[in-house]
């Protein structure tokens, strides 16, 4: 942790446990004091856990913002997964992050399953080239 100034992670699941906070914590008290993190899904969500994202600072993270992607698939489709952006300052400069975990490619025997996995990543792809924008 000490060799960086930012750091996006992934698969970092705060539903039913303390993980994500306590990682804040930690990060805090070794000189990252600035974090933002993905939403947890609301309450009438047909999602089940939250996106899994955070995104840690030794810098000032001026804006954040978090979109959910309009859908996944298999396993992904219960999981809150989008892009979660941050402006960062350093210095004078500014720093656009984007932090995202897209559905994984499943290769399959069924080839229906495979494309759906594939496309549902592409989709993806598209909103985080969106957003971007």
């Amino acid at each position: 942790m000490q060799n960086f100034d930012i750091l996006t992670l992934q698969e970092v699941f705060y539903t039913l446990n303390d993980r994500k906070e306590s990682l804040i914590q930690y990060a805090a008290q070794n000189g990252f004091p600035f974090s933002a993190k993905s939403c947890f899904p609301k309450m009438h969500s047909p999602f089940v856990v939250d996106g899994a994202l955070l995104t840690l600072s030794r810098f000032p993270i001026v804006e954040q913002e978090y979109q959910p992607y309009e859908y996944g698939v298999f396993s992904y489709s219960t999981a809150n997964k989008g892009i979660l952006y941050t402006k960062i300052k350093i210095q004078e400069e500014y720093i656009l992050l984007f932090n995202t975990h897209t559905n994984a490619s499943y290769v399959s025997p069924d080839f229906q399953e495979g494309k759906a996995s594939i496309e549902t990543r592409v989709f993806q792809f598209e909103q985080v080239r969106h957003l971007a924008n």
